[in-house]
């Protein structure tokens, strides 16, 4: 188990970097943490929790489309919450929103800081991928989950 979640903190790692440097949360590593996420949610857990995933990607689906939320964010969300019970999805997805707040706070700085220069419209999402990062840490640390 140390050795899956050693992977996760190296993916999650990896997602942060692209997040912040592209804006893209690529699918292949999403798959990646999904896969490992589901390892450490049956050797922990017994099981793995598939539907409150599938209630993240649907919702994740839908803030997508009015272009609320991007795509790689909801499915990070949907395959790291296969590790966590229902409850643990839950403040996994609480504890996330908390850490997506300084972040957002950081960027609108950043955006007031270069008011008048040209900004391409990518940089004008939030990076959010960190937030998912440092949210499900938290939660593996707070909530104890047995590694």
């Amino acid at each position: 188990m140390p050795l899956i979640v050693g992977l996760l903190c190296v993916l999650l790692g990896f997602v942060c970097y692209t997040d912040i440097r592209y804006r893209i949360i690529g699918n292949k590593t999403v798959l990646a943490v999904g896969v490992l996420a589901a390892a450490l949610g049956y050797t922990t857990l017994g099981n793995i929790t598939v539907v409150p995933a599938l209630y993240i990607l649907v919702i994740g689906f839908l803030l997508s489309v009015f272009n609320i939320m991007g795509a790689g964010d909801s499915k990070l969300l949907a395959a790291l919450s296969l590790s966590l019970s229902r409850d643990g999805t839950l403040f996994f997805l609480f504890i996330t929103s908390l850490a997506g707040l300084p972040i957002a706070l950081i960027i609108l700085c950043v955006r007031l800081a270069a008011l008048g220069k040209s900004q391409s419209t990518r940089k004008k999402s939030v990076p959010y991928g960190v937030a998912i990062g440092l949210g499900y840490l938290a939660t593996v640390v707070l909530l104890r989950v047995s590694v």
